[in-house]
């Protein structure tokens, strides 16, 4: 249902949808795509609605929205929530 791309640093795309999970995809060109292809996607689970809308404010940090009212604030190296809001 939703999808960012981290503009700073270009490492993650993020995803959201039906699954109540935000998804962080690496990003990768030249030598770094076979090392990404190996690597898993970051799941960040923590809504317990669907996943409406995603953004980075940073490298760091994503937030993210959900059909359970919720607003999440993700850290992305941690992969653990720094903020939640209803």
């Amino acid at each position: 249902m939703t999808c960012a791309f981290e503009p700073t640093e270009g490492r993650f795309v993020a995803s959201g949808g039906l699954d109540n999970t935000v998804s962080l995809y690496h990003v990768a060109v030249g030598e770094e795509a076979e090392q990404a292809q190996d690597e898993d996607a970051i799941l960040l689970r923590g809504h317990e609605g669907y996943v409406s809308c995603c953004q980075f404010l940073s490298p760091q940090q994503v937030l993210s929205s959900s059909g359970d009212t919720t607003v999440i604030l993700w850290d992305v190296g941690t992969q653990q929530v720094t903020m939640q809001k209803l």
